[in-house]
């Protein structure tokens, strides 16, 4: 099997209806990442199996980031918020503990690609939560615009 061969291999497999599989056993699947090597011809093909809570998919990953959140400077109730890096959306999927740099796991929303990043790059852009509100300064009426006050050169000095 060549590169190109695995990779339709991989879109055929990615068609197949399994959500009879799925509710048989009471759990969701997700599509995960593919790799190819050439010096043997294999292939492998990731695929996440969790648990339905709520229903959504619970896998290890998101397990680990409610148990292990608070250790990066995030809450548990973070999963599945959404933080805006650059001109993109991601959604904390979960985390990988052993990861020393890049443990937060973050899915781009629009695809199902995860990516991975630190802590403080997730605690600087995520966005506030939807219970929190806004709080903009009240407007006051009365409220004049400063004067520039400063010494004036004419005829009234």
């Amino acid at each position: 099997m060549d590169g190109t061969t695995s990779r339709l291999f991989q879109d055929e497999l990615k068609c197949l209806d399994i959500s009879a599989i799925e509710q048989k056993f009471g759990v969701k699947t997700r599509w995960g990442n593919y790799s190819y090597n050439p010096d043997d011809g294999t292939a492998t093909f990731k695929l996440d199996v969790g648990s339905i809570v709520d229903g959504k998919m619970k896998t290890q990953e998101a397990a680990d980031f409610e148990r292990y959140a608070s250790l990066h400077g995030l809450q548990p109730t973070d999963l599945g918020r959404v933080f805006i890096l650059g001109k993109h959306q991601y959604e904390i999927t979960g985390l990988k503990p052993r990861s020393r740099k890049f443990p937060i796991l973050g899915r781009k929303i629009g695809t199902q690609t995860i990516f991975k990043f630190r802590p403080i790059t997730v605690k600087n852009f995520i966005t506030p939560p939807k219970s929190e509100p806004v709080v903009e300064k009240p407007k006051v009426e009365d409220e004049q615009p400063e004067q520039n006050v400063g010494l004036s050169i004419g005829p009234d000095w």
